[in-house]
């Protein structure tokens, strides 16, 4: 018994110092989260670009906004590649539409992308592991990662990108579940039957065939969807690779004059 007293100790005690290192390396998280904080901060307060791309996306949304197609073949008159698919241009074109040239705007709909991807590895973590603390460790470390800071705040749609394949990620963690695998329960055969709720079945035969099919294990994270979830996961996926229009110049002779999605 002594034994035993001194197992459950020991077992208690490694909890205690693993919660510990856990809350100590929140807490360390949590403070680099805080510096990251400020630097986005500064980003977002600063007046000019501080990478190449964010006066090209907001000039190119401005032009978007003219009613000029920003996906045609350059030229002399309009020498402009969009590299980007439209999701994040029209993300900014309502407000640009009325604020004119702006940084801000951008740079806003990035860190509100950046707070969503966070929320959710928060999401799927604690599906995962069902510990709300290693959840909260997991999007800590998102959001204290120095290119976070960076990519997270400036007029660049990579990070939304990231949102909308988290976002279908956790779709099909918390409604779809995977293949169930039908199996025979251990179960006892009157225990079956009043679980079912029909009659004891007569043989162990009949037992079996209806263990396979009614009795099958269920996964706590969600409910069941089947196929019809399928579409819209895809649809959260292929959202931000959408391009609308002609497709992206291509060297191949098929595809001249072509029209459609670029995917």
């Amino acid at each position: 018994m002594s034994n035993r007293s001194q197992q459950v100790n020991i077992s208690r005690s490694l909890s205690i110092a693993a919660l510990g290192l856990a809350l100590l390396i929140a807490a360390l998280l949590l403070w680099r989260t805080a510096q990251s904080a400020q630097f986005s901060a500064g980003i977002f307060g600063y007046p000019f670009q501080v990478d190449e791309s964010e006066g090209m996306i907001a000039a190119e949304t401005l032009l978007l906004d003219q009613g000029q197609n920003i996906y045609t073949f350059p030229g002399p008159q309009q020498f402009v590649a969009a590299p980007y698919p439209p999701v994040y241009y029209l993300l900014n074109l309502p407000f640009i539409h009325f604020t004119g040239y702006s940084l801000k705007v951008g740079r806003a709909i990035t860190i509100l992308s950046t707070l969503a991807a966070a929320s959710l590895i928060f999401a799927l973590v604690n599906i995962a592991t069902r510990r709300r603390l290693a959840a909260l460790i997991a999007a800590l470390a998102f959001l204290a990662n120095s290119l976070t800071a960076f990519w997270g705040a400036i007029v660049k749609p990579d990070v939304l990108a990231m949102a909308f394949a988290l976002l279908g990620l956790y779709f099909v963690a918390r409604y779809i579940q995977p293949p169930r695998l039908y199996i025979q329960s251990p179960r006892p055969l009157q225990e079956r039957a009043r679980v079912r709720g029909n009659a004891a079945p007569t043989d162990a035969g009949d037992a079996n065939q209806q263990g396979e099919q009614r009795l099958a294990p269920t996964d706590a994270g969600g409910s069941h969807v089947g196929p019809q979830g399928e579409p819209l996961f895809a649809l959260l996926i292929c959202i931000p690779c959408i391009r609308w229009g002609s497709i992206t110049p291509h060297p191949s002779p098929l595809l001249q004059g072509a029209r459609g999605l670029d995917i």
